[in-house]
């Protein structure tokens, strides 16, 4: 485990999951990524989280509370020490040693990590930084292609197919499998 908090899986876990075919994908939240960054998070969590929740209480109906949210989160987030997109990419490469580049992919959480972000690493437009940090640090393209995508195809069409197929057996043995 290359930065240990609770949140993320060790190196067994990681190498359970590649033995059964899954990939995992690597988060950009900075709080999983450093663990000093997670520490001064952790500690300013609630706070933050009941400023928050004050001011959508008082803003229910101002089309900029979503604005104002994020400012808080901001304001918080420069408060964690600072970490940058290297730090995506050590993980990427942990998990590629531990578990093979089969099984390793870019799941970034834009959505869910409340701005908690690596610098550099903002939004979908700094990808190719992350490409290029990846052909930097010597990947082959077709590992590349694998990490940024072509894993979760795999996993989403094997899905696809079990699916197919246990819905085949329930048509034809009149029955349902959940």
């Amino acid at each position: 485990m290359l930065c240990n908090i609770p949140r993320n899986m060790s190196d067994d876990m990681l190498r359970a999951l590649a033995r059964n075919g899954g990939v995992v994908f690597i988060n950009f939240n900075v709080a999983y990524l450093d663990e000093k960054a997670s520490a001064a998070f952790i500690r300013l969590r609630d706070a933050r989280d009941r400023e928050i929740a004050d001011m959508l209480a008082h803003n229910r109906d101002n089309p900029r509370r979503w604005e104002m949210k994020r400012a808080i989160q901001q304001r918080y987030k420069a408060q964690l020490p600072p970490v940058d997109i290297s730090a995506v990419l050590r993980h990427i490469d942990h998990a590629v040693q531990t578990m093979g580049a089969d099984h390793v992919g870019v799941g970034s959480d834009f959505d869910g990590v409340s701005g908690m972000v690596p610098d550099g690493m903002e939004d979908v437009s700094k990808y190719p930084a992350l490409v290029q940090g990846l052909i930097d640090r010597g990947y082959s393209d077709a590992d590349i292609r694998k990490i940024m995508g072509e894993n979760l195809l795999r996993v989403m069409r094997a899905n696809e197919a079990v699916a197919r197929q246990v819905s085949i057996e329930e048509k034809v043995n009149g029955t349902r499998t959940y």
